[in-house]
Parts: C-alpha cells; sequence; structure tokens
C-alpha cells in the first residue's frame, strides 16, 4: 500500500526534474530583446546571438566588436559566425531570417559583444546591436 501512495510523489518529482532540465541546458541564447544588457553564461556553455534580418536586400550583420585580432584570451572562442536561418528551413527569395553567431564559454570573463547591419557597400550601418556576456564558473 505505501508503494502506491508513493508513486504519485514520484511521478510529481519526475515530472519536474523532466521540466526543470530545460532551464539548465548549457546555452544562451541572445536576442534584439536583450541589447545592451549583460547576459550571464557559464564555462562550457554554448552562446547563440540571433539576429532577425534580410540578406535578400543586401543588408546582412557582422561582428564589430571584439575584432577577429582581440580573441585570443576572450572568455569566449567564435564557433560559427553570420550564417542564416530562414522560416520552415528554406530561403524563400525576399524573406526575412535570422542572422546566427555562435560561440563557447571557454573561461571566466567577460566579453562585449558588438554587431552592425547594414551593406558593404554603404559607409554606415543602418542597426548596431550590443551585449556584454559575463562568463562564470
Amino acid at each position: 500500500m505505501k508503494t502506491a501512495r508513493a508513486l504519485p510523489a514520484l511521478a510529481m518529482a519526475l515530472v519536474l526534474a523532466i521540466s526543470l532540465s530545460g532551464c539548465w541546458s548549457g546555452g544562451l541564447t541572445v536576442t534584439e530583446e536583450d541589447a545592451g544588457t549583460i547576459q550571464v553564461a557559464h564555462v562550457g556553455d554554448r552562446v547563440t546571438v540571433r539576429l532577425t534580418g534580410n540578406p535578400s536586400t543586401g543588408f546582412t550583420w557582422t561582428r564589430t566588436e571584439p575584432t577577429d585580432e582581440e580573441w585570443a584570451g576572450l572568455a569566449l572562442q567564435p564557433v560559427e559566425e553570420g550564417s542564416w536561418e530562414f522560416p520552415a528551413g528554406e530561403q524563400v527569395p525576399g524573406a526575412s531570417g535570422v542572422c546566427l553567431f555562435r560561440y563557447v564559454a571557454n573561461e571566466p570573463g567577460t566579453v562585449a559583444l558588438s554587431f552592425a547591419y547594414g551593406r558593404s557597400w554603404e559607409s554606415e550601418p543602418v542597426e548596431i546591436f550590443s551585449v556584454v556576456i559575463w562568463v562564470r564558473e
């Protein structure tokens, strides 16, 4: 009889553990809503920056800070930068998409990331996005 009463409690604990497992996914996703904020990641986390845009118009997102020369010794290291994701996984001519920048948190520290949205043949970007990533142990 005691087993029958413990079963619902065990089931609830299992459901709670499964639902909380998503909270500790080992990753951080940053979007335009996070502009100007400090986001916390942990060593070993994957950090993904997702910025909306429309490359079919000639506009694209590029990382402006840190520069390529400044990466050595920083808490984040680039994995993939500037790839695009489109609705339903297909690039439809003229469709907006999401530009992805992926990093891995290698060591504790802070990294200020800045991105510019513009056309390569124009001198000024139309949008700037910045966020600080604080990597903790």
